[in-house]
């Protein structure tokens, strides 16, 4: 189990986080993350009483009835966040760019359901690096924060 299967069985459920952030974000083992403070979860249609604000998704802060895509907007901006000191890198991560874009969209409706952004996460990652190997570190810093190690597959590339 995954911090994002975890946010996929409370969408199944019925349910949203409602405070995803770094916090709630545990390491345990190497490539394993589990989501905690579940307790601020609310049933899918009712207002996100309890949220950080900085991941806060705009219906949250509006008070607006949650679905989950308020967790798939947080997570998009824990990714910016991880992805800031890389900035100099975009274009070598424009498929992450429109993933995250997507994933932090003001319409809620125009966001990804947290399945199809995970999905997007592999591929935009394992495009980077087919494209340039030396952010593999990088990469696979994010791969352990968002637990999607397993499915990525790298290929031997060199910089040249």
């Amino acid at each position: 189990m995954t911090a994002i299967d975890g946010l996929k069985l409370l969408e199944e459920s019925g349910r949203v986080h409602g405070d995803v952030k770094p916090d709630n974000m545990v390491f345990i083992g190497v490539d394993r993350s589990i989501m905690i403070d579940n307790a601020t979860a609310a049933a899918t249609g009712q207002p996100i009483l309890y949220s950080t604000f900085e991941y806060r998704s705009p219906e949250g802060k509006n008070m607006i009835h949650a679905t989950s895509s308020a967790d798939v907007y947080a997570l998009g901006q824990i990714f910016l966040d991880d992805l800031s000191p890389l900035q100099s890198y975009f274009p070598i991560f424009s498929g992450l760019n429109r993933s995250i874009h997507h994933a932090t969209h003001v319409d809620s409706s125009s966001r990804p359901r947290l399945s199809e952004f995970q999905d997007q996460l592999r591929f935009a990652l394992n495009s980077a690096c087919k494209k340039k190997a030396f952010l593999m570190p990088h990469v696979h810093a994010l791969e352990q924060r968002f637990s999607l190690k397993a499915p990525l597959v790298y290929p031997l590339v060199t910089d040249a």
